[in-house]
């Protein structure tokens, strides 16, 4: 069952993906190949407090990739530290772009995800809204959006 004019992609979380296991994943695409032709999937390494352990991803990406499923990587920028004053300026536990733990933290992903995979796929979750003392500081007189376009312009 191929699509003369259609690919459908599915993407399937990192919390989902830290925890099946393989056999389950096997019978659940089966399933879906019932019904659907699937061309692609997103693998999200890492996902708030969830990040999908190399090895475990490599076995998934390869099990794709034996079905003929083109794969590529997802992020949801959103992070958990724990106990973290930060917290509280935040909401979606979306990252704090002017905090330098938050930066090393998505640059660690990012590096993760790009050795596993040529593409990779950011979530719509790749926002803030933190309005943390540090934040404050760096908009200035800018207003809340020119200040948060500006931290996140991918240029």
């Amino acid at each position: 069952m191929a699509y003369k004019n259609f690919k459908l992609v599915i993407y399937c979380s990192a919390g989902f993906l830290k925890n099946v296991e393989l056999e389950t994943l096997e019978k659940d695409l089966e399933f879906f190949q019932r019904y659907l032709d699937i061309s692609k999937v997103y693998l999200e390494t890492h996902r708030g407090a969830d990040t999908v352990p190399r090895e475990k991803m490599l076995r998934i990406k390869e099990f794709f990739e034996r079905q003929n499923i083109k794969t590529s990587g997802g992020i949801t920028a959103t992070v958990v530290f724990g106990n973290e004053e930060l917290d509280y300026y935040r909401i979606f536990n979306t990252f704090c772009y002017t905090n330098q733990k938050h930066l090393e933290k998505l640059k660690e992903i990012v590096q993760y995800t790009a050795s596993l995979f040529d593409e990779i796929i950011l979530d719509d979750f790749f926002f803030t809204a933190c309005t943390c003392p540090s934040c404050i500081r760096a908009k200035g007189n800018l207003s809340w959006s020119e200040f948060r376009l500006n931290l996140t312009a991918l240029s």
